[in-house]
Order: C-alpha cells, then sequence, then structure tokens
C-alpha cells in the first residue's frame, strides 16, 4: 500500500547556502573581487508524506532568489542582528532570472576622482575671488560678500579635504580587513576539505585493515 501524500503550499520555502569558488566577481558593499564567496537560494518546496515520516524537498522547482555573499558578509549576517539597514548582498538571480552585473569603479579610483573635482571646484572658487577683488570697487556689501566666499574656500581646504582623506583611510583600512577575511575563508576551505579528504583516506585504511584481520582469522 502506497502512502504517499505531498503537500504543496505557497509559504513552503528552504534555503539553500553553498560555496562558490573559480568565478571571479565584484559584490555590493565590497570593495574587492571575490575568487570565493557564498550562494544562497531561496527555493518553493513541497512536502511529501511518505512511511511515515516528513520528506522536504525543492525538486523542479525555480529559486525566488538567488544572492551571493563574501565570507565576511556572511560572518556579519548572521552575527549582527538589528543593526542598521542590513548586510549587502548581490542579487544574481530573481524567479530563476539572471540580474545584469554590476561592475563598480575601484575604490582608490573613486576617491582619486572625489579629491580631483574637490580640489577643482576650491580652485575655481579662488580664482572667482580673486577676480572680484581685484577688478571691483570694493564696498562694504561686496566686501562682505568676499569675506563669506573667502571663510567657503578656506573651509573646503581645512575641513573638507582632511575629510576625504580620513574616509580614504579607513576605506582602505576595511579594504584590508575584507582580503583578509577572504584569504582566510579560502584557506579555511582548504583545510576543511584537505582534513575530510585525509579522513576518508584515514577511514578506507581502517576498514581495508579490518577486512584483512577478518580474513585472517578465518
Amino acid at each position: 500500500m502506497d502512502d504517499e501524500n505531498i503537500i504543496k503550499h505557497e509559504s513552503f520555502g528552504v534555503l539553500q547556502v553553498s560555496k562558490v569558488q573559480g568565478t571571479r566577481r565584484s559584490l555590493f558593499g565590497s570593495s574587492i573581487e571575490h575568487n570565493h564567496f557564498i550562494a544562497l537560494r531561496i527555493c518553493p518546496a513541497t512536502l511529501k508524506r511518505h512511511l511515515n515520516r516528513d520528506w522536504i524537498s525543492d525538486v523542479g522547482s525555480i529559486p525566488y532568489i538567488e544572492v551571493m555573499m563574501s565570507y565576511n558578509q556572511f560572518a556579519e549576517a548572521i552575527t549582527s542582528f538589528n543593526q542598521g539597514s542590513g548586510t549587502p548582498v548581490t542579487i544574481d538571480r530573481i524567479n530563476g532570472k539572471q540580474v545584469a552585473e554590476f561592475v563598480p569603479i575601484g575604490k582608490p579610483e573613486e576617491f582619486k576622482q572625489e579629491i580631483t573635482s574637490m580640489l577643482s571646484n576650491t580652485v575655481k572658487e579662488i580664482s572667482e575671488f580673486k577676480s572680484k577683488l581685484t577688478n571691483a570697487r570694493v564696498s562694504e556689501k561686496l566686501r562682505i560678500e568676499l569675506v563669506r566666499q573667502f571663510d567657503r574656500v578656506r573651509m573646503q581646504i581645512e575641513d573638507n579635504i582632511p575629510f576625504v582623506e580620513r574616509q580614504f583611510h579607513e576605506q582602505m583600512e576595511k579594504t584590508i580587513v575584507e582580503a583578509k577575511s577572504e584569504f582566510e575563508g579560502f584557506v579555511q576551505g582548504r583545510i576543511r576539505d584537505l582534513g575530510l579528504e585525509k579522513l576518508k583516506f584515514d577511514t578506507k585504511l581502517a576498514i581495508e585493515s579490518k577486512d584483512d584481520r577478518d580474513r585472517t582469522a578465518r
């Protein structure tokens, strides 16, 4: 007698977590490219009741969403709760449809462009200030305007540029942490894989040794 019973419901789902390696990708919220990262998929699921047991399966289903995370992001996601807007992830597929890959500008180049733009605007303000001061009759109203403009230029030089510099150093420190985490994740993965291979090898030797002893005893 077949007592199999398959139950489907729109609320049924499974979360799949897997390691991906060998594909170099840029990940949202990370300033380095990754050869090793974590893939998460949420798929619809079915519940099959068979032989007095529940069997949960995603057979034949298309994932609702697939996302990618660096090892650092994955660790942050499972250890940090109720903080900010959440951990960034890179959406790869939605309902089986590939999402266009975003290729970000490198952080050093991004900071270079920002600093260049800031300095360019500062130089422009200084030139305007010089032109007004040289060619205009200095009235009280103009004097006040020039003083205000000079103060804005001074603020750009004294405050904003050092701020960008601090942001640059913080970003570089974050990049170093991400690179270390990526490397450590790769090393730990390799150590784990090699350990499992050795365990399989030792187990195989133990089984073969036991078989040899059993044959000798007979």
